[in-house]
């Protein structure tokens, strides 16, 4: 009778039937629920070396995006070779993550139908938005031709790439993860918190260039040609930028 309670509350606590919970037997905090599903093979343990090494490059790549588009604003673009290794990582990472396992009520979730359901619920949404802004930008900028003015119609709209912003906390919180160490916790909240000042005072510095340069129809009106910086180097022009955006 003891057993059978203990299937009937795992059941009802991780969703799965009572043979799959037979099978796995004690269900323990961190344990992982699986299958005998083909595609089980290619799941993958949120917290494996392979998924922080992933992660990481996500960072590096999140970072990347947070400072080279809004730099857009000044007309600087970012490179074609980048854009298009960019596009191709995160088309790889939205199908890596219909077979990435999550946590569910202390326990590790890795059969692959819940997996690619969970990923769907939550951040596909996203992920497949920014994913078609890259794949439009990729395509003007490979058959852009005399279509200048559609191009740079394409070059504004990866602005909606920051929205890889709010994909930090969930990488970070990856990264949190694998943190045992008390005080490599602080580092690392001081670290965010740095980060996130950082892209704040960036993007509003560029918006503030934005809307003193190119948001006026009559450029003679803007902060620019007031200050008398239209001669001005894009570096100038950006510390300055900076400079109002902190004041």
């Amino acid at each position: 009778v003891s057993e059978l309670t203990h299937l009937g509350l795992a059941e009802a606590k991780f969703g799965v039937s009572s043979r799959s919970v037979a099978d796995l037997g004690d269900t323990a905090a961190g344990a992982s629920i699986t299958n005998d599903n083909f595609l089980q093979h290619f799941v993958m343990h949120p917290i494996s070396p392979w998924q922080f090494a992933w992660a990481s490059l996500c960072l590096c790549l999140v970072a990347y995006d947070c400072v080279t588009v809004p730099l857009l604003i000044f007309g600087v673009d970012d490179s074609s070779l980048m854009s298009s290794i960019m596009t191709v990582f995160w088309t790889v990472d939205l199908v890596k993550n219909f077979f990435l396992g999550y946590y569910r009520h202390g326990a590790v979730e890795m059969r692959p139908r819940q997996v690619a359901k969970h990923y769907l619920r939550t951040w596909f949404t996203v992920d497949a938005v920014i994913l078609a802004i890259d794949w439009v930008a990729f395509v003007e900028d490979s058959f852009g031709g005399d279509y200048l003015a559609l191009l740079r119609a394409s070059r504004a709209i990866r602005l909606g790439r920051l929205l890889q912003m709010v994909k930090l906390s969930r990488i970070l919180a990856l990264w949190e993860d694998f943190i045992t160490v008390s005080s490599a916790e602080y580092v690392i909240r001081v670290a965010k918190m740095i980060f996130y000042i950082f892209s704040a005072t960036h993007f509003v510095a560029c918006v503030w260039y934005w809307l003193g340069c190119v948001a006026h129809n009559d450029k003679d009106s803007g902060w620019v040609s007031q200050a008398g910086l239209e001669a001005e180097s894009l570096e100038m022009l950006y510390f300055t930028s900076v400079h109002w955006a902190f004041a």
